[in-house]
């Protein structure tokens, strides 16, 4: 499967939670490697980013 990123994010926000002051976490997945950074803020993270390689795997229009 493609990664998507909400995993990827998932894991290295809980790998940061565990960890001394991390900021940031490199993953390594199929499609290559994602950094996620964040700011940890007491027991939670706020300003979460998502970097690394993009590909478009499909376009649609959706009409309301």
């Amino acid at each position: 499967a493609d990664a998507t990123g909400t995993a990827e994010s998932a894991i290295a926000l809980s790998a940061m939670a565990r960890g001394n002051g991390m900021n940031k976490c490199d993953v390594l997945t199929s499609g290559g490697e994602l950094r996620v950074t964040a700011h940890a803020d007491g027991h939670s993270f706020t300003d979460i980013r998502l970097r690394g390689p993009v590909q478009e795997v499909f376009r649609g229009t959706f009409e309301l």
